[in-house]
């Protein structure tokens, strides 16, 4: 399917212009609920164009607490033929003293495997398909003035898999690694001081540490366990009026024998942009990226991105030579003044390897 350039760009200029915030008050004038309803249009490497609607919602001062809360519901139709509905939700409770944090999602989403390890060859990937539920929610309280503790739960499931190209030396890899279903529970500690989850600010920072103990069902053989430990540190340092540089730290690093779907995935329209998700994959992964983010007007903004990343099986897999990177530059479009939200155009280049983003927030 192919899309006329200029039907694109009158729906993306028209995108920008028609994106207002609605707002209803609820119990009086300091307790309200702000609601952003607004088509979506975006583009990642995994999904082409894509195509839907989303509801934002904003809550300030509706669950005893003076600290903004969030929430999504979004469903979208990309022109790979994949199906996406998910829901997420960041809400502080009773007066900051806990957040319950939400990302759970319904895809029919054909991909590509390429198999694992760090060096995997373009032409032996597997074009397969599956429905996939996912369910990641925690539920966090405060017990320091900054930290918070909690647990964490996961589950995952990959259904109705599907190999459509028999040819390539992982199908075996692919179907034998798959578990139907994953059920995972473990504690989470996080520093979260961002003052805005989709355009972060000067100073503000996250540390985002979780230990999940999985259960694995395989299909004809006994059940299993893996654990997979995640890291997720970031900061926001103000370079000078104009120009914010963000630091991003993120890993996954397994124990066990984890399904292909929960190992540590390269790439993203996150981090590693520029990359297939899963192009890379293994029991580890840690990528380290940088953005400056300038602002040239009110309402306009430009990025420079970089980053390094791996995933490794083991120590003997590390080496400089293996060593992934990603450099890109991206345009920002104001579309809610009051929240400060962007719509971001990113491109990146890897490692033989290039791809071009559109999306609602930044990219972390």
């Amino acid at each position: 399917m192919k899309i006329n350039k200029k039907y694109f760009w009158c729906f993306l200029l028209f995108y920008i212009l028609t994106i207002k915030p609605s707002s209803a008050q609820v119990n009086d004038t300091s307790s309200k609920v702000l609601v952003l309803p607004v088509p979506t249009i975006g583009r990642s490497i995994e999904t082409n164009w894509y195509f839907g609607g989303v509801a934002l919602f904003t809550f300030k001062n509706v669950f005893k607490t003076n600290l903004y809360s969030t929430a999504k519901l979004e469903f979208n139709y990309t022109i790979n033929k994949q199906s996406i509905l998910n829901t997420n939700w960041y809400l502080y409770l009773n007066q900051n003293k806990h957040i319950l944090i939400g990302e759970n999602a319904w895809m029919y989403f054909p991909e590509y495997y390429f198999g694992q390890g760090n060096k995997t060859k373009e032409s032996d990937k597997v074009f397969y398909t599956a429905q996939r539920l996912e369910l990641n929610n925690a539920f966090l309280w405060k017990y320091t003035q900054k930290w918070y503790i909690g647990m964490a739960t996961r589950v995952q499931g990959v259904n109705e898999l599907s190999v459509l190209n028999n040819t390539s030396k992982y199908v075996h890899e692919l179907t034998q690694n798959n578990a139907k279903w994953t059920f995972g529970i473990g504690p989470r500690l996080l520093l979260d001081q961002r003052t805005n989850l989709l355009n972060p600010m000067a100073n503000d920072k996250l540390i985002d540490i979780e230990s999940v103990q999985y259960l694995r069902t395989n299909a004809g053989l006994a059940t299993s366990y893996f654990n997979n430990i995640k890291v997720d540190v970031r900061y926001y340092h103000k370079l000078n009026k104009f120009t914010l540089l963000a630091w991003q730290l993120f890993g996954v690093y397994g124990i066990g024998d984890a399904p292909f779907r929960l190992m540590g995935l390269l790439g993203s329209d996150s981090h590693m942009r520029g990359y297939y998700l899963g192009r890379y994959r293994d029991k580890n992964y840690t990528a380290i990226q940088s953005e400056a983010r300038i602002k040239i007007l009110p309402w306009l903004g430009c990025t420079i991105f970089g980053g390094v990343g791996e995933v490794w099986r083991n120590t003997n897999d590390l080496s400089l030579a293996n060593l992934k990177h990603t450099l890109g530059l991206g345009l920002r479009f104001r579309v809610d003044k009051k929240e400060n939200i962007n719509l971001r155009l990113d491109y990146a280049i890897g490692k033989q390897t290039s791809g071009f983003y559109v999306a609602f927030g930044e990219a972390f």
